[in-house]
């Protein structure tokens, strides 16, 4: 099993939590939930652990989602000027 396909996807992994910890108001529970989901899947699947197909796929859909996720996230961000001072400092809105 090559173990930079098993390092690529726990990095989108990383990103999908965090993009599901963020969407749910920063809870916990559902971030545990989304990972319960993996841990079922990838119990109930049927492939092996050591399968460099399994790690390639799983790296492969969290990496598009990852990807898409980080596109989504930067084109829907609005730029707020500050109220703080008046030289153009901004803040990112939430």
């Amino acid at each position: 099993m090559p173990m930079w396909l098993v390092l690529l996807f726990v990095v989108f992994f990383g990103v999908f939590m965090s993009f599901v910890f963020k969407r749910a108001g920063e809870s916990v529970l559902a971030t545990m939930a989304a990972h319960l989901s993996l841990n079922i899947m990838h119990g109930l699947g049927g492939a092996a652990l050591t399968s460099p197909m399994f790690w390639g796929v799983q790296a492969a859909v969290f990496g598009v989602a990852a990807v898409a996720i980080t596109i989504a996230s930067r084109t829907h961000r609005q730029r707020v000027p500050s109220l703080i001072d008046g030289i153009g400092v901004v803040k990112i809105a939430r």
